[in-house]
């Protein structure tokens, strides 16, 4: 009988429901895949923190051998594990499938799924060239593929570095764990987008179930919170070279810590957008800061200016001041309020860091205002007529009213000057706290 499989050309495979991958195929996709170009899925047995070597690669291994719903949770790069472009993946497999890429990553050990071979990477490409499992049936949605090529990937004889015994189950699952990660994150194969609150939702799970675990007190703080360098490093695993910068993953690591605290405690704001949403939102939660648009009599003469609200990051202290000019000179007959959002909380201390970044961003804003008043207009002003550093939106529960604006009071002859019996990091936050009030 002949094989179902038509091809375009040997790099193209033109994909037919039933077909099979022939070992010519996988041969094929042997000699065009670099592997050096792919070091978190070739490399492993050279990374001394990584359990996977790989055992066998590039073979035509039979679709029904292979465990697709066990209960390993690995690898949630989506909500739900599902990939929001699957359809246009799809599509795509449709116009020809590519040897250029890596095939589909398996994985088997005894003490992992009572030693089944497990899919732990490529998994839409899976369900498209197979068919999609729900609750361990076949859904007839995919080319209905006998075989598929593979790597499978085994567990390195030597110990674990860090404890000097075999790898544990547990361990395993971790480094299952990571390897998919870097395979979706790294992996610049189509594929669908990685949705970011999931990416840090593996993360969160894995540390939720070392903590539960209690064997690994060294890896959290006081308050069970985990270390940030551990975050830290599990991260530059995860991403090596690829995407984010250096600020963009120290915020995601403190928005994986941050699930730490009581449910509901920290705020992490990411977009003055979202802020903003925040801010003209659920008036029956007492915000309803709307814009409000200026009164004018029946000439067309200004009777009372309009209100818009501008939110800010507090990292754009230093250009806060020329953003507001810009919004006023647009809206020459409203009042900018200006209101900060303090983003991703990062430290130790959620509470010093909101203050802090609301103390550099209100200190640096006056004292802009107040040179510039001295430089071109003989010390005269600064005046609010047309802007004002009007509020912040809180950030963390332990603090503020979650529901509630943080006003700028801007009166520091209210402050008390008494001295603290705490640290001068807790001295500076708490004077800067008195300079706010919720409303």
């Amino acid at each position: 009988m002949p094989n179902p499989t038509k091809k375009k050309n040997s790099d193209t495979i033109k994909l037919v429901q039933g077909g099979e991958f022939t070992d010519t195929d996988a041969k094929r996709n042997e000699e065009l895949v670099s592997q050096d170009a792919y070091p978190w899925l070739y490399d492993t047995e050279n990374d001394p923190n990584s359990c996977l070597i790989l055992k066998s690669s590039y073979d035509t291994v039979d679709s029904s051998t292979i465990s697709r719903n066990g209960n390993t949770e690995t690898n949630t790069a989506w909500k739900g594990d599902g990939n929001p472009k699957r359809t246009e993946i799809k599509t795509s497999f449709n116009r020809g499938f590519k040897l250029k890429y890596p095939p589909v990553a398996l994985f088997q050990d005894p003490r992992v799924e009572c030693g089944d071979t497990i899919l732990i990477d490529r998994r839409t490409s899976d369900s498209i060239l197979v068919g999609s499992f729900i609750n361990g049936k076949l859904v007839d949605d995919g080319f209905g593929y006998t075989n598929l090529i593979a790597d499978t990937y085994g567990v390195k004889d030597t110990p674990n570095p860090s404890t000097g015994k075999p790898w544990t189950s547990e361990e395993i699952l971790d480094e299952i764990s990571i390897f998919g990660q870097a395979a979706d994150y790294q992996d610049h194969d189509p594929k669908g987008t990685i949705d970011r609150a999931s990416f840090h939702g593996e993360f969160v799970r894995i540390y939720r179930k070392k903590l539960e675990s209690g064997k690994y007190p060294n890896i959290f703080d006081d308050d069970n919170k985990p270390l940030y360098d551990v975050v830290r490093a599990r991260l530059d695993r995860v991403m090596g070279d690829s995407g984010f910068q250096n600020k963009e993953r120290q915020d995601l690591c403190f928005e994986v810590i941050n699930q730490f605290e009581p449910e509901g405690a920290v705020v992490g704001w990411k977009s003055n957008a979202h802020a903003k949403a925040w801010l003209t939102g659920a008036p029956l939660y007492g915000r309803n800061f709307k814009d409000i648009k200026p009164t004018y009599n029946d000439k067309g003469k200004l009777i009372k200016q309009g209100i818009k609200y501008l939110v800010v990051g507090s990292s754009q202290y230093r250009s806060a001041i020329v953003k507001a000019a810009e919004a006023w000179n647009v809206n020459q007959d409203y009042k900018i309020r200006v209101v900060i959002q303090t983003e991703i909380l990062t430290g130790y201390s959620l509470t010093n860091t909101y203050w802090k970044r609301l103390k550099t961003f209100r200190e640096y804003w006056y004292n802009t205002l107040t040179l510039l008043s001295s430089a071109y207009f003989g010390d005269e002003g600064p005046f609010k007529r047309h802007i004002e550093l009007y509020g912040a939106v809180p950030a963390y529960k332990k603090i503020h009213d979650l529901d509630k604006l943080v006003v700028s009071s801007d009166n520091e002859d209210e402050l008390n000057s008494e001295p603290l019996d705490v640290s001068d990091d807790d001295i500076t936050t708490h004077e800067e706290s008195k300079r706010w009030k919720q409303k």
